[in-house]
């Protein structure tokens, strides 16, 4: 509700789609620290990939970068983002410690 209220404020003509994830998080992992598996992420591109194949744009939660400075952690990272945009509509990776919802555009 408050989405459509922003979005009709900011004059897009746009719907919101409550969509079925179940798929996707069952690959979850358990524990909210740790990392996101390829399996994960390509479920969740999938899903996206699906219900926004006619979107001008597409707005994700950038996930959390690793805490370690090492390479290895560093390029798992930049594959995951990878894997998580491949082929999707411009995409634009949004990092907060909460969810927010702007009329500044």
């Amino acid at each position: 509700k408050q989405l459509k209220s922003v979005l009709t404020t900011v004059r897009i003509q746009a719907e919101s789609v409550v969509v079925p994830w179940d798929h996707v998080v069952c690959h979850a992992p358990n524990e909210p620290t740790a990392e996101l598996s390829p399996t994960y992420v390509r479920a969740f591109n999938d899903m996206v990939r699906q219900y926004s194949s006619d979107a001008a744009i597409c707005f994700l939660s950038l996930p959390p970068p690793p805490a370690a400075e090492e390479a290895a952690t560093a390029e798992r990272f930049l594959d995951r983002l990878r894997m998580l945009t491949n082929n999707l509509p411009p995409t634009l990776l949004v990092h907060g410690l909460t969810s927010v919802i702007s009329t500044s555009l």
